[in-house]
């Protein structure tokens, strides 16, 4: 079982609040400038529960999808490429936000369900920690100003990120931070970095072992992110070819594409290594070659590419060809989050278990 952060558990808390007919406020974590910044005071921020935002909260609305986040004030683009890395393994993100039926807004509900209290577990130092928080979430002028979905009446991201805020201290701590040490945090799985610039991209046999890696990676369902480096000032601003300097992009498609005979007059190779990467802000894509609208996708039609596997599945995606000298000149960093054995055992299960890994290995106790 998760170990309860603080000492709080969820299930005792909700109940004694349920029975005392009380919403939750979290002593651990106050609605306070402490819980806030370390480095100062900000007196306009108003804390707010979600009915106080909107007439339906809900935990998640149609669905967790990678491409309805927004980071807010704090800027911190490395924990929204978590989360967004977070939201396209369903298993994967149950775990990080366990019980979600449980834990909803439940109008219809004949017993009152709703105590002001949520749960979320991160893995830290080997074990899986449950964090309790109420839900009073930072606001100014009745909007949320951290990290938030773009639907108003969805709060999944917000409590998560305050769950988080709190295992940090506060939420000025998540101001700077790593996206593979978030991932590790949800997953519990072992990340790799590969520094591109130490690759050699340059050669043929390089390039190819690197672009088998990644499509090896997603075979195996590992999650991967790549990183534009830059100074801390120049964070946000836009680079050449519409990237988004300082920000992080998750991989969710590799592609080795044969071109037919009869098609490689047009596209202009007989092979195309195509990698799919995505925004978690679903806007300001990638402009360059390869971009949606680009003249290279007017050479074949459309259904053309279609067959290849070439098509864009959500708001944010571009493609981009693996060619060494734009590849390393935007991407500094790609990681890579190795899961996929604690995924495997979850999905063929499908119930309840925990799985405790240990150098490498692991113990399975299954529930009866």
């Amino acid at each position: 079982m998760p170990t309860a952060f603080k000492g709080q558990k969820y299930s005792t808390i909700k109940n004694d609040c349920l029975k005392k007919g009380i919403l939750f406020e979290d002593p651990e974590f106050p609605a306070s400038t402490k819980s806030l910044f370390y480095s100062k005071v900000d007196s306009e921020v108003e804390w707010k529960r979600p009915r106080e935002l909107c007439k339906v909260p809900k935990l998640v609305v149609e669905g967790v999808t990678s491409d309805d986040l927004n980071q807010g004030e704090l800027g911190n683009c490395w924990f929204v490429t978590a989360c967004a890395s977070l939201a396209q393994e369903k298993v994967l993100f149950q775990t990080v936000v366990p019980n979600i039926k449980e834990q909803e807004w439940n109008e219809k509900s004949d017993k009152p369900t709703y105590a002001g209290i949520f749960h979320f577990q991160f893995w830290r130092f080997g074990q899986w920690i449950d964090v309790v928080i109420d839900d009073r979430l930072p606001t100014k002028n009745d909007k949320l100003i951290f990290c938030h979905s773009k639907a108003r009446n969805e709060f999944w991201s917000a409590l998560l990120e305050k769950a988080y805020a709190k295992l940090y201290g506060d939420y000025e701590s998540l101001r700077t931070g790593r996206t593979a040490d978030a991932l590790v945090d949800f997953t519990g799985g072992v990340a790799e970095t590969l520094q591109l610039s130490k690759l050699s991209l340059n050669e043929p046999d390089a390039k190819v072992s690197f672009f088998r890696k990644l499509r090896d990676a997603l075979d195996n369902r590992a999650l991967l992110t790549c990183n534009i480096d830059c100074a801390r000032e120049q964070i946000g601003t836009v680079a050449n070819q519409g990237l988004i300097k300082g920000h992080g992009y998750t991989v969710n498609k590799v592609l080795n594409i044969q071109v037919d005979k009869s098609l490689q007059g047009a596209v202009g190779s007989g092979e195309l290594m195509m990698i799919r990467l995505s925004n978690p802000w679903g806007t300001k894509e990638w402009t360059g070659p390869w971009s949606d609208g680009a003249p290279e996708w007017q050479k074949v039609n459309q259904s053309e590419w279609q067959k290849l596997g070439l098509k864009f599945e959500r708001e944010g995606e571009f493609w981009y060809v693996l060619i060494r000298v734009t590849w390393i000149f935007y991407f500094y960093l790609v990681s890579i989050f190795h899961f996929h054995i604690l995924m495997s055992i979850l999905v063929v299960l499908q119930f309840s278990c925990i799985i405790k890994t240990f150098f490498g290995t692991f113990t399975l106790i299954l529930s009866t």
